[in-house]
């Protein structure tokens, strides 16, 4: 199996980096697995762990509503940066939107409620310590260490 991934990576004109684990019996597979990596959207997961985390924690809520900003519209994917100023979405529809079809727009509303702080923190809490998120999307990078 090392040789056939082998084989296929370095076909691409690219530096490739990956890292699969079998949960059933332990066995693992790496290429540049240490090496630090942007890893784009992917960060968004970690910022729906922490959503999930403080909803649950009675912090937030899911039908608490955050107000849309021009100055909150970013590039990249997603509906929310075509929606009109001053529009409040829901904690849920936000997040939904992040992950369904990976809004920046929608991720940069929940980081700035949730905070870039609060997301490290909880991945802290799984055991992700080589792991750090800055603050918005366009300069936000999901970082291994």
């Amino acid at each position: 199996m090392r040789d056939r991934i082998q084989k296929v990576v370095q076909k691409f004109q690219a530096t490739v980096s990956l890292y699969a684990k079998n949960l059933d019996t332990g066995s693992n597979f790496g290429i540049r697995e240490s090496e630090r990596v942007r890893t784009a959207s992917t960060i968004k997961l970690p910022i729906m762990v922490a959503v999930f985390a403080e909803v649950d924690r009675g912090r937030a809520s899911w039908t608490e509503t955050l107000a849309l900003r021009e100055s909150d519209k970013v590039s990249g994917s997603g509906v929310v940066r075509e929606l009109s100023e001053g529009v409040a979405l829901p904690v849920r529809d936000l997040m939904r939107l992040m992950i369904v079809v990976s809004d920046n727009t929608a991720t940069n509303l929940l980081l700035d409620r949730f905070s870039a702080d609060l997301v490290n923190a909880e991945m802290e809490k799984l055991g992700l310590r080589n792991c750090a998120t800055g603050h918005i999307l366009d300069t936000l990078a999901w970082i291994l260490a």
